[in-house]
């Protein structure tokens, strides 16, 4: 039996946010984005929204649209596994990043105007 098995998947639905822009990096091209998450929580019978910005890439052979189709609002479901880069600062400090490497997407609908302005 395995002893060190584990499982690094994550599923999100939510809206694009800003206009996402294609990066080569290490050689490897793909298609950078933001996506919103909006969660409603109770909070002793009030309902409050919760925002989370999470980063995705989506490799070059996984993104099989043009830009145009990923307008800020879109709504976006993804499929794929959480990844933390190190990097060193011009100060010398270490940052990690964490982003999401998207390997299924299906893009929903298009976000209210309202939401979108948040």
């Amino acid at each position: 039996m395995f002893q060190n098995q584990g499982v690094n998947k994550i599923i999100l639905v939510g809206h694009v946010m800003g206009q996402p822009e294609w990066r080569t990096v290490a050689q490897c091209r793909s298609l950078y984005l933001q996506l919103l998450t909006i969660e409603n929580i109770n909070r002793q019978g009030a309902v409050q929204q919760h925002f989370e910005n999470h980063f995705l890439r989506l490799p070059e052979s996984v993104a099989d649209f043009t830009v145009d189709d990923l307008q800020d609002g879109t709504a976006l479901y993804v499929e794929g596994k959480i990844s933390t880069t190190q990097s060193i600062d011009a100060k010398g400090i270490k940052r990690y990043d964490t982003s999401i490497i998207v390997n299924k997407y299906s893009i929903v609908a298009t976000m209210p105007e309202q939401v979108s302005r948040v």
